[in-house]
């Protein structure tokens, strides 16, 4: 459970990290720009940690845990609930 959990959550920031990098080089690069791109990545992971960890309840919750495990998967194409195997029964 727990490092499904930590995987969909470094999937979701990895998915901010790719959306900063593709603004920075659609950008004017410089100095204001790149830190204004920054400072607002920042906000947005600041919004998703809080949303993922407060409704995910450090993976207790599976309808959240379902949510933002499709969320990561469609841009990833990482399936971590399927890869953990967390929902299904065990063989």
């Amino acid at each position: 459970l727990g490092q499904c959990f930590l995987n969909i959550y470094f999937d979701l920031i990895e998915i901010e990290r790719r959306r900063m990098m593709g603004e920075i080089i659609k950008s004017d690069q410089s100095y204001e720009t790149i830190n204004q791109i920054y400072l607002a990545t920042l906000w947005r992971i600041k919004y998703i940690e809080d949303d993922f960890f407060e409704n995910c309840q450090l993976g207790q919750n599976k309808e959240f845990m379902m949510y933002f495990n499709e969320q990561a998967t469609n841009i990833t194409g990482i399936d971590n609930i399927k890869l953990f195997r967390l929902y299904y029964p065990i063989e």
